[in-house]
């Protein structure tokens, strides 16, 4: 048995000039050794950095750009590096829209530019306020 052990955490400063909401975000992720039986697994730690943004273009509806890079240390297998270290820049954009105060539906796309890590993500969210 063994028990997953991480930590995130992540700074941000946000900022508003009519018609651009933007947030820059530095963090980093650590993750302790996962140990089982005679094993032990040591995840790679990442520090990352970005860049969010949201251009209003009108009272309901947004462009959301966002971009960021993360920097992953090498993974371990019983001391034995499996993994490389990696640098990831990752690329995002979508479009909200507001009903009114308290819903919204959001469509957003992403995608990593790394060879070792490649990634590409749709998304479609409903907000709800309650």
């Amino acid at each position: 048995m063994f028990y997953a052990k991480s930590i995130n955490a992540q700074f941000s400063l946000k900022t508003y000039s009519d018609p651009i909401v933007l947030s820059i975000y530095f963090g980093g992720g650590y993750n302790d050794n996962l140990k089982f039986k005679s094993n032990t697994v040591k995840f790679g730690n990442a520090i990352f950095a970005g860049i969010d943004s949201s251009i209003i273009l009108s009272p309901k509806i947004s462009l959301d750009i966002g971009f960021s890079q993360t920097y992953q240390s090498s993974s371990k297998f019983n001391g034995v590096k499996y993994t490389s270290n990696y640098s990831i820049p990752n690329t995002s954009l979508g479009f909200s829209y507001s009903f009114d105060n308290d819903s919204a539906v959001a469509v957003s796309s992403s995608i990593s530019g790394s060879s070792s890590a490649p990634s590409s993500i749709f998304a479609l969210s409903y907000w709800k306020k309650i």
